[in-house]
């Protein structure tokens, strides 16, 4: 009986020297372990998976009890719940048929505009963030430029933001919050109440991995957002 389950998600992703997997993805493996790998459909899913004859599934788009499920997850994890209406208006757009833009768009509604979203079951909010937010690229810019904003306008180191997250893109295995402040100490000219390090590390904790106290950012399209929002 299998009693360890490795994933391994997105080869397709993996730099160009990574991507010959022959060298390093057996096509044995005992029978303790089993193994799970995702690709997009295209030249290694097709070339060098297919070959191995192992059993695959074709995941297609979420349906739209699956995005409310995912919908409904995803808030009731921020002790959330939206109305009949606001559920709908989230997942009619073609674009939450992804999981990932799903949980991500009802993270972005909370943090933006959870005032509108409590005194409201209009859900126009959402609407307004679909309509500005229509890949993953859009919607973790705009994640991005809103807590700059909302960490910018204050009397004390403004770019707190884009500072602790550039660090965080440069932490090849990730950074204790304890490093974090001891370099924005070090680099700082003007002082980093430690609170507000704290209110922007607890807003980001749904977007970062931590591993005993070392934080890391959970996603490789995230990743690329903050590369480019703050370098």
């Amino acid at each position: 009986r299998s009693q360890v389950a490795l994933l391994i998600d997105g080869v397709d992703l993996l730099r160009e020297e990574a991507t010959n997997i022959d060298l390093w993805l057996p096509s044995i493996f005992p029978s303790t372990i089993r193994v799970i790998v995702s690709s997009e459909d295209g030249l290694l899913a097709d070339h060098r998976l297919a070959p191995r004859g192992w059993a695959s599934v074709r995941v297609t788009t979420l349906e739209l009890e699956a995005r409310q499920a995912i919908c409904a997850s995803a808030l009731a994890s921020m002790k959330r719940v939206f109305s009949r209406h606001q559920m709908t208006s989230a997942v009619g757009s073609p674009f939450t048929c992804r999981p990932l833009f799903l949980v991500t768009l009802a993270q972005q509604c909370r943090l933006c505009y959870a005032k509108e979203l409590d005194e409201s079951p209009s859900g126009t909010p959402i609407l307004q963030e679909l309509k500005r937010s229509r890949d993953m690229r859009e919607l973790y810019h705009n994640m991005l430029q809103h807590l700059h904003a909302t960490f910018s306008d204050g009397p004390t180191y403004s770019l707190l933001v884009p500072r602790v997250l550039a660090l965080i893109w440069a932490g090849r295995r990730g950074l204790l919050e304890s490093e974090i402040r001891g370099i924005l100490a070090m680099e700082a000219r003007e002082h980093v109440p430690q609170e507000r390090l704290l209110i922007l590390l607890q807003m980001m904790q749904l977007r970062l991995v931590t591993t005993c106290g070392l934080m890391r950012i959970f996603h490789w399209e995230l990743r690329e957002a903050v590369g480019r929002f703050c370098l």
